[in-house]
């Protein structure tokens, strides 16, 4: 009888040490998971920024050009209307 309960407590034992390897794997790999998609969200995120940036600057720069003639059609109106003259 002593000896049926030996086995059992040491298979009990072993369970345990398999369940917490098991366990022990599991996390593992969650946490390699979890850096591999911060990484590639990082990089996804970085490029999606580049992207914005570089729409942004070129929005910009068309809105300068267009206040740019604006302003010069703008001014020459100005300039006829007070000489009372046609501007060439």
């Amino acid at each position: 009888a002593n000896n049926v309960l030996e086995r059992y407590e040491a298979a009990i034992r072993d369970a345990r040490v398999d369940a917490e390897a098991t366990r022990q794997a599991g996390l593992t790999a969650a946490r390699e998971e979890q850096a591999t998609m911060t990484v590639q969200a990082r990089s996804e995120a970085e490029t999606e920024l580049t992207r914005a940036r570089t729409e942004m600057i070129r929005s910009l720069d068309e809105a300068r050009a267009t206040l740019r003639e604006s302003a010069e059609d703008l001014a020459t109106a100005a300039a006829e209307q007070v000489l009372g003259r046609t501007l060439s």
